[in-house]
Order: C-alpha cells, then structure tokens, then sequence
C-alpha cells in the first residue's frame, strides 16, 4: 500500500511538471528600416522589454500585437515583426523591420467659402473664395510628435498652429497636445428674411474674429486605449450694426471635454479585424 501511494505520488508530481507552462525570456530587440523614428518610439508598442519572459501559449499573439500597435501609429508603410526559436536556455530574439512613410506634407488650400455649391453658383459672389497653404510634420523629431501651420486668406481668413507630443513620462503613458487658432472676416451672415441670407459687410475692415485656442492631456495606461482631457477657450468679437442687432459685441466660451478611446484594430486606414469605440463628453 506504501508503495502505490508512493508511485501515485511521483506521477502526480510528474503530470504537475508537464502541466507547467514555459517561458521565453526576451533576449534581445532589433530594429530597422527607422531612418527617423527612435528607436524608443517602436519599442513603446511592446508590451515586453528585453530581459523579460513571455508564456509560449502568448508568444505568437504578443508578437501580433506588437504589429498592429506600430500599424496604428501611422508612422510606416510596411511593418514586419518576427521571433526566431528559442535555444536551449529559451531565449528568443524579436526583429522589427519598418519602411517609414514620407513626414512632410505641403498642400495648397483653394475652397469655395458659400454653404454648399448651388448657393455659390446661385448668388455668383464669387469673391467667397478661401485659399492658402497647410504644413504637415508628421513625427516631428522622430518622436511621434506632429507640428501643424495653417494661413488661409481670401474670404473667411484662418490662421492656426498646433502640436501633439505623446510618450512623455517615465512610463512612456502620457501626452499633450496645444492648439491655436485666428478667424476673421469682413463679410458674414447677419439674419435671414425670406428664407434667404442677408449679410452684413464693410470692405475697408474686418467685421467679425474669432480666436480658438485649446491644450489636453492625454493618459494612455494600456496599448489599447487612453483617456483625454482637455480645455477649449473661444472668444468672438463682432463691430457691424447689422451683426449686433442679433448677437451680442463679444462672447466667450469655455468648453471642457473628456474623452475615451479604444482601438484593437489591426489598421487604422483599412482595418481587417479588431474594434475602435470613441466616448466624448463636453459641457458648453
């Protein structure tokens, strides 16, 4: 009886060691093809660093993951993460190849100013004509930062900047973002008669600014999703009578907002597989 107990005992032992899972220990993380882009930027999307240990069962699903956070970035054209196998001591090599996308976009602006194009046609005003020119730097210093400019002259006049830097902090978690933003005009919708516009106007001087501006902060705790808070502040001014008899001198606004994000999907341009849900809230 003392014998079977005891062979009973070494099989549970035994079937206990082969139930136990393995591990891989990261060994070490290469990266090409990022004439740019730090190295720390694409090392942000793993979950992993070099040194720690990954259960078999998740290797191939972690390794998946890793592709599409860098595909969500919009940093690249093509991404390619491999592993090789592990050696007897179950270390493993990750490899991430990227080809970077072009980062510096110039586009002329030329719009029609009405409320759609059969009115533009129908009133044949046809100094209701916006144009200028927009600056895109995409992954601005290598960093996943984005600096925009924009002038637009003509009829609505529009002149903006902004900036977005994420992965600030020790833990890569946090971002912010500043905008700007300057709108006038000399020419503007006053009221309506007859179901039809009428507008107020002066030739010589500008009736109408609006200046935006607005700063968040962004808190990303997981790969997959992240928490924005942010604060916009507006201020109008109008100095035409026909203006005034309808709205009041100067109005400003202060608009708080939150903001929730999650994204699994594998792209962001043409998504194969995953979900993305977007909660705002704001108080005017």
């Amino acid at each position: 009886m003392r014998k079977f107990l005891l062979v009973l005992l070494q099989m549970l032992c035994l079937s206990g060691l082969m139930a136990q899972e393995r591990y891989f220990r990261v060994a070490d993380i290469s990266i090409s093809g990022n004439e740019k882009t730090k190295p720390q930027t694409i090392l942000r999307e793993f979950r992993y660093s070099v040194g720690d240990s990954i259960p078999e069962s998740s290797l191939d699903k972690e390794i998946q993951n890793f592709t599409d956070n860098l595909r969500r970035l919009m940093l690249f054209n093509n991404v390619e993460v491999s592993c090789n196998d592990a050696d007897s001591t179950g270390a493993i090599a990750v490899g991430v190849n990227v080809t970077e996308r072009w980062y510096y976009w110039v586009y002329p602006i030329l719009e029609i100013a009405d409320r759609n194009l059969t009115s533009y046609f129908y009133y044949k005003d046809f100094k209701k004509i916006n144009y200028g020119v927009a600056f895109d730097w995409l992954n601005f210093r290598g960093r996943n930062e984005m600096l925009n400019f924009k002038v637009r002259l003509g009829y609505k006049e529009h002149y903006a900047v902004s900036y977005q830097k994420p992965n600030m902090g020790k833990n890569k978690r946090s971002g912010i973002w500043v905008r700007t933003e300057f709108f006038r005009q000399k020419k503007e919708i006053a009221s309506v008669e007859d179901c039809k516009p009428v507008y107020a106007e002066n030739e010589r001087k500008y009736i109408r600014w609006m200046f935006d501006a607005g700063a968040g902060y962004v808190f990303r705790p997981d790969m997959n999703y992240e928490f924005s808070l942010s604060l916009s502040y507006q201020h109008i001014r109008s100095n035409d009578s026909l203006l005034l008899a309808t709205v009041s001198p100067t109005q400003n606004f202060i608009v708080p907002a939150l903001t929730f994000d999650y994204d699994n999907r594998d792209s962001k341009v043409c998504p194969t597989t995953g979900f993305h849900a977007e909660l705002d809230a704001k108080i005017y």
